[in-house]
């Protein structure tokens, strides 16, 4: 435990811009996602930015990629479809849930997606190619997910979180680490903001 702090400490110190910037920004931008708030996107993207050179500099070469590749236009998409996708065009997309089947759709893809990802990352040297191709195939399906105000898309969340805080620990990066923690538990809550939503008939909070 004390090797966990000092090492922690050490980290604080030694921080990366891009680490610090990504970490501040996500935590705002799902805060706003929780309660479905446009901003979120704009917030996202700062961050997308920032972990993509964070990833980049750690030798997690999938989710570096992930941030540039896809975050960063899903997150341009993301914001156009909440604020003109609804029916009235004018940021009142509604929260939906998604049918047994069709959930179970998305889930089946992650197996594919992931694997390709896995099979390339062997091939390189990344640190660990098993957990970063799976998570990055979680994210790809989930990220989509929230574009279109799935309400599946938190379940999605946890689990690729809940991996990443394993990950990120394995490798001594406690400080990112410890805020996919706080994002596995501000998904629970986001579930249950957007049930919320869904049964008033809000598209936002």
């Amino acid at each position: 435990m004390t090797t966990f702090w000092s090492q922690l400490v050490e980290q604080i110190h030694a921080t990366s811009w891009a680490e610090a910037i990504g970490a501040i920004t996500a935590l705002i931008s799902v805060w706003l996602c929780l309660t479905a708030q446009l901003n979120t996107w704009i917030w996202g993207i700062v961050s997308v930015i920032a972990y993509g050179v964070f990833y980049w500099q750690s030798r997690y070469y999938a989710n570096a990629w992930l941030q540039i590749a896809y975050y960063l236009p899903i997150s341009f998409y993301g914001w156009w479809a909440w604020l003109r996708q609804g029916p009235k065009h004018q940021n009142d997309l509604p929260v939906r849930n998604l049918k047994g089947g069709v959930h179970a759709l998305y889930w089946l893809a992650t197996l594919p997606l992931s694997a390709l990802i896995v099979y390339y990352l062997m091939r390189t040297d990344d640190v660990s190619a098993l957990w970063d191709g799976v998570t990055t195939g979680l994210s790809i399906v989930a990220q989509y997910m929230q574009t279109r105000k799935w309400l599946p898309n938190w379940y999605m969340w946890v689990v690729a979180d809940a991996i990443y805080v394993a990950l990120l620990s394995s490798q001594h990066h406690y400080l990112t680490a410890i805020v996919n923690a706080v994002f596995t538990i501000m998904c629970v809550r986001g579930y249950r903001e957007w049930v919320k939503l869904m049964h008033e008939g809000k598209a936002h909070g």
